[in-house]
């Protein structure tokens, strides 16, 4: 016997929804124990629904591995709240505590589909779809916030084991990582989990653009294993702008100042692990390298020209070269090899900046740059800064540090020595 329903405006509750999904409307037919649907709409949780396909209900003559849903489902404006967690899988509903996840989705899957397991342990679901993100947010490692863009997904939803084996593609429009902002990201990703919730998600191949520049990872890993979450990440990034690298603003900051006019670029590398929520898990190496930059306007290179009565308008002559290499060990950044050179001035040193203040202690010291005199004028203020330079301590916040004089024995006749006494003999 066949029935045919039509629907419009009803308001349905069942136990797995913690709240009413109204508003359906559409056409159902009833044969048996198969039932379809066409043109089905209806609202929960603030979110469009539109859902069409067969449902069929379990039946002594199953047969192994028949389909009993395969579905058409779009979803618009889905809040990323309780109600919508609630309905999910156990397995789902742990990631999503582990990920806290924030924000709106529109979701049009053109596949779901169950099947019987031949066991009989688990009901095997397929989804074949793609998902909008709007201002996705989501804690973690990364500290993903303002998401927008699409993502792609195929493969199984829930294995016959109750696990999970996903894949797809990524086309971030913007987004912020770290509180820098990220923008035309393309790349693949993967997600495989046990039933126990072992697993990992994967993103490779990652390739976008930052302030102007480029931003690469090779690889962000994130492997679960219950109740730990540890990561791996391998990044680089190339001609970023440094101004809004170092401040994390969104837009350039001066009216008509063009794209790093007068900070410059930024060349990174970056390579960490460490586990979710414990900071002193943290282990990474990295660099970075300032070329051709007007730097003076950094805080810690203008307290140290500052510091040195160097201002404007040659402060701007001062460094134009940045170097560093640096160790992450917890919350401490170990910083090695630095080098500040620029026509008139070179310091070199090493440190350290705690990572949750930013605060840093660095030492530095003076060291020649033949260059300097085949430069004209700035050989001239050198001379006079000669027996004044020091090697300088550099302490406090990042944003807003203190300079002090460091003993250096000798340093005075040194100085004179390499500067003066040398432009002496050539004038002879």
């Amino acid at each position: 016997m066949v029935t045919d329903v039509r629907l419009k405006g009803v308001t349905l509750r069942h136990n797995r929804f913690p709240e009413p999904i109204t508003d359906v409307s559409g056409r159902l037919r009833i044969d048996g124990t198969k039932l379809t649907l066409s043109d089905m709409t209806a609202t929960y949780a603030g979110a469009s629904l539109a859902v069409s396909g067969m449902i069929r209900g379990s039946s002594a003559e199953s047969t192994d591995d028949a389909t009993i849903a395969d579905l058409r489902v779009a979803v618009e404006g889905l809040p990323l709240v309780a109600a919508v967690r609630d309905v999910l899988p156990e397995g789902w509903r742990r990631a999503w505590d582990d990920a806290r996840p924030a924000g709106v989705v529109d979701l049009d899957i053109a596949s779901l589909r169950c099947t019987e397991s031949p066991d009989g342990a688990h009901d095997v679901w397929t989804v074949d779809g793609r998902a909008v993100l709007h201002d996705l947010s989501v804690a973690g490692v990364l500290d993903l916030k303002e998401i927008g863009g699409a993502i792609t997904v195929e493969g199984l939803a829930i294995d016959s084991l109750g696990g999970l084996i996903l894949a797809g593609d990524l086309d971030m429009r913007r987004g912020d990582v770290l509180g820098r902002r990220i923008e035309d990201v393309h790349g693949q990703w993967s997600w495989i989990r046990q039933a126990d919730g072992v697993g990992r998600l994967e993103l490779s191949g990652l390739v976008g653009r930052m302030y102007d520049g480029s931003v690469m990872a090779e690889h962000v890993r994130v492997h679960m294993t219950p109740p730990k979450v540890t990561y791996d990440i391998q990044a680089t990034a190339h001609s970023v702008e440094l101004e809004r690298f170092v401040t994390g603003e969104h837009e350039p900051i001066g009216e008509g100042i063009a794209p790093g006019e007068d900070y410059g670029w930024i060349d990174a590398q970056l390579s960490l692990t460490g586990t979710v929520g414990d900071p002193f898990s943290r282990r990474g190496w990295g660099g970075f390298d300032i070329l051709d930059a007007k730097i003076y306007k950094l805080p810690i290179i203008w307290k140290i020209l500052t510091f040195l009565n160097i201002t404007t308008p040659m402060a701007n002559e001062a460094f134009n070269h940045a170097t560093a290499r640096f160790k992450v060990v917890g919350d401490r950044m170990d910083l090695e090899d630095i080098l500040l050179r620029g026509p008139a001035l070179a310091f070199e040193g090493r440190g350290h900046m705690t990572l949750p203040d930013r605060h840093v202690n660095i030492e530095l010291r003076p060291v020649s740059d033949p260059t300097a005199w085949h430069i004209p004028i700035i050989s001239e203020i050198i001379q006079g800064a000669a027996r004044g330079i020091v090697g300088l301590r550099v302490t406090g916040p990042l944003s807003d540090p203190t300079v002090y004089a460091r003993s250096l024995p000798g340093v005075d006749d040194t100085l004179h020595d390499l500067f003066v006494k040398k432009k002496d003999d050539r004038r002879r």
